[in-house]
């Protein structure tokens, strides 16, 4: 939306103040408050649009040109938007070449914006998001989804006591919530803490040459989501890895007989026989560069699991 400007006798056009905020607290601080501010200006141009910005206090009779009043800032000032000087004085503020990411901002800043109402908005999402991870952390993860998470983000169950592995996963969760919600949350997650557990106990090595390698001669793919394509369109191959990467484990993973089901449209269904069964549902994203690799990886018949 283009500013409204009014244009003086002498053909300066100066910013009209016909839609400007009204409600709310704007505050604006010191990029450096350790360092003297003294910011003092009458008026300022967009060198754009040629439109003037200022407080305009009259004209002068002999010229026609407007008189604008002084603005000053010294440190940090709050502007209580309901008052109509404010609120004036903030529309011309924001847009000043001295302040961060304003519309007209040009060299080194020296104020930027803080929103109340956003920041206490951003910092109470924070704090929900913390309270999610760690909930999971310390409520949801358990037994063996616990170590299979683990390895997804950088926690290894193989040199650590479950006591340390449910410490240093929630540990992850308090430091970076976001990063812990989003592997949390990828569909990917039961094809890739397969893939995981299988390097963990040497089934799975990565090869410079050749990428992700099974058992030392049979190639998955040059990266982990090439793998996991290769693995969603070999199912029993995925099973087959899933089965023995459990029995290597050094963990206790039981003696049930797990399987991955990856049905028709993509999805995939990982059972545990314990009595209850538990769905997770992935859908497999590649990313385009991925795609002449996958092309020829997928023509690898997903026989093979049965032979080994």
């Amino acid at each position: 939306m283009k500013d409204a400007y009014k244009t003086y006798k002498a053909g300066m056009k100066v910013f009209e103040f016909t839609s400007i905020e009204r409600s709310g607290t704007r505050e604006v601080v010191p990029i450096d408050e350790r360092k003297l501010l003294n910011l003092s200006f009458t008026c300022f141009k967009d060198s754009k649009t040629g439109i003037w910005y200022g407080i305009p206090m009259g004209e002068n009779d002999d010229i026609g040109r407007p008189i604008f009043r002084r603005i000053t800032i010294t440190g940090r000032r709050m502007y209580y938007l309901e008052n109509e000087e404010d609120a004036i004085e903030w529309s011309i503020i924001k847009r000043h070449p001295a302040v961060l990411k304003s519309v007209l901002q040009k060299g080194k800043p020296l104020l930027k914006i803080y929103d109340r109402k956003q920041e206490a908005k951003i910092k109470l999402s924070k704090i929900r998001r913390g309270a999610e991870a760690m909930n999971i952390a310390l409520n949801k993860l358990a037994g063996n989804e616990l170590l299979d998470f683990a390895r997804t983000i950088g926690v290894s169950p193989e040199n650590n006591d479950i006591e340390v592995v449910e410490q240093l996963v929630a540990e992850k969760a308090q430091r970076d919530p976001d990063e812990f919600m989003n592997r949390f949350s990828d569909l990917n997650r039961p094809i890739s803490e397969v893939i995981n557990r299988a390097r963990a106990v040497g089934l799975i090595a990565f090869k410079l040459d050749t990428g992700l390698i099974y058992k030392e001669s049979y190639p998955l793919g040059s990266s982990d989501i090439a793998a996991m394509a290769h693995l969603k369109d070999n199912p029993k191959l995925l099973e087959t890895i899933n089965i023995e990467s459990k029995e290597r484990s050094k963990q206790n993973y039981g003696t049930e007989t797990p399987e991955i089901e990856i049905r028709k449209d993509g999805s995939t269904k990982q059972v545990e026989i314990v009595g209850e069964v538990e769905e997770a549902v992935t859908a497999l994203e590649v990313s385009t560069e991925d795609e002449a690799i996958l092309s020829k990886v997928s023509k690898v018949e997903s026989t093979v699991a049965e032979e080994l």
